[in-house]
């Protein structure tokens, strides 16, 4: 039905405004719901409570595990000493073989071969020269020995001798220098004879 207000616009009743409907959150489009913060809060607590207490289980467990896993690795390790010990042993001496071997080798590279040597001595010693003693060791080579010259050369004989050693390489390779250290002349039977001593530095290896 349709109503007409035939009152002055003046007498008329103003219709009251609406008052603003407080917000709201739509759901799915069709519906509407109110959010409470008091349930909210209610439900919040017991889900944090539950949260830490299943944090806390969690931590448990894991320090469970890896003590077990100490006790584990402790006993393995107590178990392996026998073995560790016996490898350190034989480590031990295997490293002291292994110096000796290398002792050995560095000895052999330094070591002098004094049969050639004595061999050339012979081969290169002129009529008229020959040794009373010779002395060797690891640094030097003494000769000592005696000349005689019927010329009254015995001098010059020696030092014959010793260019041929100089300019023999396989004798005088090993040699950082040679040279006679000593000569002495004598009359022996109505024969000058001089005494000598040739000395030879050997090179440092």
């Amino acid at each position: 039905m349709i109503e007409i207000n035939l009152l002055p616009l003046e007498f008329r009743t103003r219709a009251k405004a609406k008052k603003a409907e407080a917000p709201v959150i739509t759901a799915s489009g069709t519906g509407k719901f109110k959010i409470d913060p008091q349930k909210i809060f209610f439900y919040a607590i017991p889900a944090v409570i539950a949260v830490v207490v299943f944090l806390h289980l969690y931590l448990a467990i894991l320090t469970i595990v890896r003590n077990g896993e100490m006790i584990y690795l402790n006993k393995k390790w107590i178990s392996l000493q026998p073995d560790k010990i016996s490898f350190e042993q034989f480590n031990n001496e295997y490293s002291s073989l292994s110096q000796d071997a290398s002792a050995l080798q560095k000895f052999a590279k330094q070591r002098v071969l004094w049969a050639p040597k004595l061999n050339k001595l012979s081969l290169n010693l002129p009529s008229g020269v020959w040794f009373n003693e010779l002395l060797m060791d690891g640094r030097s080579l003494n000769i000592q020995g005696a000349v005689v010259s019927l010329q009254k050369d015995e001098v010059g004989l020696l030092n014959r001798f010793m260019d041929n050693l100089k300019d023999d390489n396989d004798f005088s390779a090993d040699f950082l220098n040679q040279e006679i250290s000593f000569v002495q002349k004598k009359n022996l039977g109505g024969y000058d004879v001089a005494s000598f001593i040739i000395s030879g530095v050997l090179k440092n290896k």
